[in-house]
């Protein structure tokens, strides 16, 4: 059984962040270009546009309530607008979930992605989607797990709803004042519900995918599914894995703290300036930094599963590609 190095990892996923930074770039900006690009598309098709002009004018009379005002602004029924939205969300993020699979391979197998710009649709890609697919729905059914266990200890909850729903029929929101005097402990067992049902869902979720944590990069490196392998690659490294996982989330933590306080030290600087050039270029500098430590942080993240799984799969031979598959 190989040992994990927590810090032999940590290591890893940050020099892999800087040293590699234009190569994350190069495998993920045209894919977020077309995410966000094509949802920005979608979401204008679907608005309307001469609708709200038309309220705001006066020739169309306000709906009473925030359901009618939504069905007015969206050319579709509001659900179907949010169902639509989801779906081509998931479609474009397909050349994302190649992008992913290009970093996870460089770092697991050393494969460099070529070109300028990075798209790929091949094999390892799906199974990468199949993966993401399959990790989504296990953490939809430890969820499900943690909240029917914590509604079993704590089954007055569902009075807590009724009580909750009967405080909005009975609420008028334009003077505030509430025409129903709810049960105390009914709604004390419902926030109490939600508490224990997220503590269940984040003990098991540590437990589970602290476990499954190369998976991801696995699949996307190896020519199969590797669910039940990444469980068996990580026996004996729990500890090891999910303190490296604390302490990488609390680097992005004071990551953006100290890049927080140093733009909220620039926005004074152009409040006092006060200068409309300078607070347009400011907002652009701001976005394109933002999207800088979006790619970072996804890096390092690759960087981070990958490394786990060339350790503890690859570099002991157990990958299809053997030991040698660290020099493709």
């Amino acid at each position: 059984m190989t040992k994990l190095s927590l810090t032999s990892v940590l290591n890893e996923a940050f020099q892999f962040g800087v040293g590699r930074f234009w190569t994350i770039i190069r495998c993920v900006l045209l894919p977020y270009v077309i995410l966000i690009v094509g949802i920005a598309i979608i979401a204008a098709s679907l608005i309307d546009f001469q609708a709200i002009m038309d309220m705001a004018q006066g020739g169309l009379a306000e709906p009473d309530d925030i359901g009618g005002f939504l069905d007015l602004v969206f050319r579709t029924n509001f659900w179907l607008t949010v169902f639509i939205l989801y779906l081509a969300s998931l479609v474009l993020m397909l050349p994302l979930m190649g992008g992913m699979t290009s970093l996870y391979r460089l770092v697991g197998l050393g494969e460099e992605p070529g070109g300028w710009f990075n798209l790929r649709f091949d094999g390892p890609m799906w199974r990468l989607v199949i993966a993401s697919i399959i990790f989504t729905a296990i953490q939809y059914v430890l969820t499900a797990i943690g909240f029917g266990i914590a509604y079993v200890l704590n089954p007055q909850a569902v009075e807590g709803i009724g009580e909750m729903i009967a405080v909005f029929h009975n609420l008028d929101f334009e003077t505030g004042a509430l025409g129903y005097e709810p049960d105390p402990s009914a709604i004390g067992a419902l926030f109490g519900f939600f508490f224990l049902g997220w503590l269940i869902t984040l003990l098991l979720s540590i437990a589970i995918l602290t476990r499954l944590a190369p998976f991801m990069a696995a699949t996307a490196c190896e020519n199969r599914l590797m669910l039940i392998s990444s469980w068996s690659m990580t026996k004996g490294n729990f500890w090891p894995i999910l303190g490296a996982y604390i302490l990488m989330i609390l680097g992005f933590i004071v990551l953006q703290i100290v890049y927080g306080l140093l733009t909220l030290v620039i926005q004074m600087i152009v409040a006092v300036v006060s200068l409309g050039l300078l607070t347009v270029a400011y907002n652009i500098v701001d976005f394109a930094v933002n999207m800088a430590l979006a790619a970072f942080m996804l890096g390092v993240q690759i960087a981070f599963a990958a490394s786990i799984y060339r350790k503890l799969w690859l570099e002991r031979g157990d990958g299809e590609t053997g030991a040698g598959g660290l020099e493709v």
